[in-house]
């Protein structure tokens, strides 16, 4: 460590304390970095996060530009994992906000929409987590509890026409 600290602070005497902070910045840059670069690879969800910021800045015209491009990037994609319904649930929380904000007292579409995406996330999550949990009680004998799993499959029977039209539910 002193040879970098040489390098980089070339006329000061060697401060462990001062390097070690600077390590840790690093660090803090390199996973910042890390995250944006994951980003890069989810659209939605960068675009999502661009919503509530428009919105929340009250920028309505960008808003407006900035939900259609989610819906172009959406239209391009078929729903294929849970994060997927997640990111439509958030566009629908943005824009069912927005229109919140705007104060508007007519029929709007998406806080349906918000509320049926989350719960085909919820649902798909939570068969996810009770399969997981029968995979290890096969493997390792141990017990665990999956709340609700009895009333959400009677849910899925008895709107079996929603939810059956979803191909990770399906499946």
């Amino acid at each position: 460590m002193e040879v970098i600290y040489e390098r980089i602070y070339k006329k000061e005497i060697y401060n462990a304390a001062k390097i070690r902070g600077l390590f840790n910045r690093t660090l803090r840059l390199l996973e910042r970095f890390l995250v944006l670069e994951m980003e890069k690879k989810e659209p939605q969800t960068q675009q999502t996060k661009v919503l509530s910021i428009l919105r929340d800045r009250h920028l309505e015209k960008h808003f407006d530009s900035a939900a259609k491009r989610f819906e172009t990037l959406s239209a391009k994609k078929v729903k294929s994992t849970s994060k997927d319904f997640l990111n439509y649930f958030l566009f629908h929380h943005e824009i069912n906000e927005y229109f919140i904000a705007k104060d508007q007292h007519a029929f709007d579409e998406n806080i349906q929409k918000k509320s049926d995406f989350l719960d085909l996330f919820y649902l798909i999550e939570k068969l996810k987590i009770a399969c997981d949990m029968e995979s290890r009680r096969g493997v390792s004998g141990g017990e665990y509890q999956c709340s609700f799993l009895d009333s959400m499959l009677e849910d899925i029977e008895e709107k079996s026409h929603v939810i059956r039209d979803q191909p990770l539910v399906s499946a």
